[in-house]
């Protein structure tokens, strides 16, 4: 007297439940335990932005542009220009190319341009 077999499957004689439907009991919980978890992290990701978002206002920046903002600022910042000589020394060695007459005056002129644009 183990098993009776029912239309739904397989029961035991013991609790009257299908095999496997203690599993089915656990469902709800572990549903639920999950669904909190994703509320919880989707209500810490919108503290977290409300909170970074009124620093940066603290600070005086505004927080819809500051990724250009910095963008722009590490552009014009001395860390991205090429390392070595400054503008005074290539601007020397392009006037001792010219005098010597490795290049011409017209090529001198562009090299000129380009190194006081940098």
């Amino acid at each position: 007297m183990g098993r009776m077999l029912t239309p739904t499957g397989p029961m035991t004689a013991a609790t009257g439940m299908g095999v496997g439907m203690g599993m089915a009991s656990w469902f709800p919980i572990v549903f639920g335990v999950i669904a909190v978890i994703v509320v919880a992290v989707f209500a810490y990701v919108i503290y977290a932005t409300i909170r970074s978002r009124r620093a940066l206002r603290r600070a005086g920046q505004d927080p819809d542009t500051i990724q250009a903002d910095l963008a722009a600022r590490v552009m014009q910042s001395d860390l991205l220009r090429p390392a070595g000589r400054s503008t005074q020394e290539r601007l020397a060695e392009l006037d001792r190319l010219r005098s010597s007459g490795s290049i011409t005056a017209e090529e001198h002129a562009a090299a000129r341009a380009r190194v006081l644009a940098e």
